[in-house]
């Protein structure tokens, strides 16, 4: 039985507003070592935004709504890892955002799949 992406998701505790400055974003992904976090604005997911984004700013007044993505793929908790592979293939996702009834959950990355396969791998050769 495959296991939920809720399993394999970074839980995401943080999220930015559009407004956020891109230097204060950079410095709270740097300080969580996090790679994509959502954008909210009144309460609603309107993007998300990548480090490599934000890096690419470097004005003082460069803002987190500069360097979003507002096409984002948002999946529940429940669905398996392997489904959300498929979909990420299918359509070139670098990160998917969770979405639950309590609203954003976690964030599933590219990087997040890497990790999880090495793992797999390890427990695979282990037995």
């Amino acid at each position: 039985m495959a296991l939920p992406i809720s399993h394999y998701m970074v839980r995401t505790l943080f999220v930015l507003s559009s407004e956020d400055s891109a230097s204060s974003a950079r410095a709270l992904m740097a300080q969580h070592e996090l790679h994509y976090l959502p954008v909210v604005d009144e309460n609603q997911l309107v993007g998300v935004v990548s480090d490599s984004a934000l890096a690419k700013l470097t004005g003082e007044h460069d803002r987190v709504a500069d360097a979003l993505t507002a096409d984002v793929t948002e999946v529940v908790p429940t669905i398996p890892l392997t489904e959300i592979l498929a979909l990420m293939q299918e359509h070139q996702l670098s990160s998917v955002v969770v979405t639950g009834e309590s609203g954003i959950e976690g964030v599933f990355t590219l990087t997040d799949a890497m990790r999880d396969f090495g793992e797999m791998l390890e427990q695979a050769t282990e037995r």
